[in-house]
Order: C-alpha cells, then sequence, then structure tokens
C-alpha cells in the first residue's frame, strides 16, 4: 500500500516478480528504463540479444554471398586470362613468323632472292595477327566489363 518510490537492487528475480512496475538498467556506463515488472525487462532483454544474432546472420549470408560472387568473379577472370594468354602466344608466334619474313625481305633485297618468297602467305600472317589482336581486345573488354560490373554492384 506505499505509495512512494522505493529502489529495490536485487540479482533474484523470484523475488522481483510481482514488486516491480518499471526496471532500470545500469549497464556499459548507461542507463536504461523499462515499463513493467521484471518478466517484461528480460523478455526485452531477448529480443533486444536476438537482434544483433540476426544482424549477424544477416551479415553472414551477405558475406557469403559476396564471397561466392567473388569466387565466381575469380573464376571467370581466371578463364579470361588464360584465354588472353593462348592469344598472346599466337600473337607470339605469327610475329616471330612475320619478323623472319621481314628478315627475308630484307635478304631479298641485298640479294637476288625474290622467288622464294610467298607473298600470300607474309599477308596470311598480317591478316591473322589483326584477328588474334581484335580477339585480344574483345577478351580484355570482357575482362574489364565483369571486374567493372561486380565492382559497381558492391
Amino acid at each position: 500500500q506505499y505509495s512512494g518510490t522505493l529502489i529495490l537492487v536485487s540479482h533474484d528475480r523470484h523475488f522481483l516478480r510481482g514488486l516491480t512496475d518499471r526496471v532500470i538498467e545500469f549497464s556499459e556506463k548507461k542507463i536504461r528504463e523499462y515499463p513493467g515488472d521484471i518478466d517484461s525487462y528480460l523478455d526485452q532483454q531477448e529480443t533486444i540479444v536476438d537482434i544483433p544474432s540476426i544482424k549477424n546472420k544477416n551479415k553472414n549470408k551477405k558475406n557469403i554471398i559476396a564471397y561466392k560472387q567473388k569466387k565466381e568473379l575469380d573464376k571467370k577472370i581466371r578463364f579470361l586470362n588464360k584465354q588472353n594468354q593462348i592469344i598472346e602466344d599466337k600473337i607470339d608466334k605469327i610475329e616471330t613468323k612475320i619478323k623472319k619474313f621481314n628478315e627475308l625481305l630484307i635478304k631479298s633485297n641485298q640479294e637476288d632472292i625474290n622467288d622464294q618468297i610467298d607473298y600470300d602467305s607474309y599477308n596470311k600472317l598480317n591478316d591473322l595477327l589483326n584477328i588474334e589482336l581484335e580477339n585480344w581486345e574483345k577478351n580484355q573488354n570482357k575482362i574489364n566489363e565483369v571486374t567493372n560490373k561486380f565492382y559497381s554492384n558492391k
């Protein structure tokens, strides 16, 4: 029947049940007030504790998704880089053949061996070189596109 305020400090939840109409919590250098009895306070605490775990679950899901996306991106980039390496090897071989052909042309100017030069092969090599350079550029554009797409979604 007491109509005033009574501050009661206790860790005994059973003792507090039915005696309180609000709970004041002192923790982490903060004071929080909860309306209701000790059971209401405990229910709210469970909810507050669950919120970070839900956030952590969502954060973990996001991290897993980001990890999988990054792994897929790495796989695509490795494939495209491998393609680039194959194209670059072809380009090197073609350029070596063109270089030899140019050396033969220089030699032909010094000597009379024009009949040994196959100009059609030379033109085909240059055409093939241009095709491979275009392939390399397209592949490099794919790498840039995949990379930019991934990082713009972050």
